[in-house]
């Protein structure tokens, strides 16, 4: 093995490669609650959650929906309880406008939706109005939504009537279960059923389902929360570990190293 200038180890031979790190490939977005040090909490309770994307941070300032850290493990690592709590985005609701615009994007997260829910919906996250007019519904509705019986991946337009709806049936998705859950996201691609693929544990991508009318860089801009669809009536009861975004797409070879990361390092399948 040879270090530096011309500096090797006799017996040795390759060379040393670091570990991967969703760094590595510039996400925006990047929740990770095994890094407690991003967790700002009083008694358990979550202010802040720091992102180590290049976006900013997460915060809620009432306490009565603020979520839990330090109570819940995953593979002896810390996780983020949540229980009709959510976080909130510090950036302009901009930022997340490549969520619905038909900018590529690939997102992942690490998280177990609890079959306790009161709601009819549980969301991981989400971006749209309280109205529900925009939005990208990211990993979110599966299940119990009431109007899909799979996950409910990408909302945009005016209405329900409207708005194109890439909808991925995943029964192999459960209740009280971690799962490790990507989505890639092409909402321009002129081939309906390339639009969003979504992945759960690494398996076989669900059965696309795509409505009419194509995503517009004209349509209103709304903040990314976290926990909740961003409509305030859907939050997550459940945990999680790990949300990383993209706002890009990302080669085969990424997608592997991502999933990869995340299953080593949480255990999940």
């Amino acid at each position: 093995m040879r270090l530096g200038l011309g500096i090797s180890i006799p017996g040795t031979s390759g060379l040393v490669q670091a570990a991967f790190s969703p760094l590595d490939l510039s996400p925006v977005l990047w929740l990770d609650a095994s890094d407690t040090s991003t967790i700002t909490e009083t008694g358990g309770a979550v202010s802040q959650w720091d992102n180590k994307g290049s976006l900013g941070d997460f915060t809620q300032g009432t306490a009565a929906v603020q979520p839990t850290s330090g109570v819940t493990t995953k593979n002896g690592l810390n996780v983020i309880d949540f229980a009709d709590d959510h976080l909130i985005s510090t950036d302009a609701a901009s930022s997340w406008k490549f969520l619905h615009d038909g900018t590529d994007h690939h997102m992942f997260v690490v998280w177990i939706p609890a079959t306790s829910d009161p709601l009819t919906n549980q969301s991981a996250f989400g971006i749209t109005s309280s109205g529900g007019s925009v939005g990208i519904r990211g990993i979110t509705y599966f299940g119990l939504f009431d109007e899909d019986s799979g996950a409910h991946l990408v909302n945009n337009g005016t209405s329900a009537a409207t708005r194109p709806v890439y909808n991925q049936v995943l029964s192999v998705m459960t209740q009280n279960v971690w799962h490790v859950v990507d989505v890639a996201a092409d909402p321009d691609n002129a081939t309906a059923s390339l639009r969003s693929t979504m992945v759960v544990d690494g398996g076989t991508p669900g059965a696309n389902n795509t409505l009419t009318n194509a995503c517009s860089a004209a349509n209103p801009s709304f903040t990314l929360y976290i926990g909740n669809t961003g409509n305030l009536t859907d939050d997550l009861y459940g945990s999680i570990a790990e949300i990383v975004i993209f706002d890009k797409a990302l080669t085969a070879g990424e997608i592997t190293d991502m999933r990869d990361y995340l299953n080593n390092k949480w255990s999940v399948y």
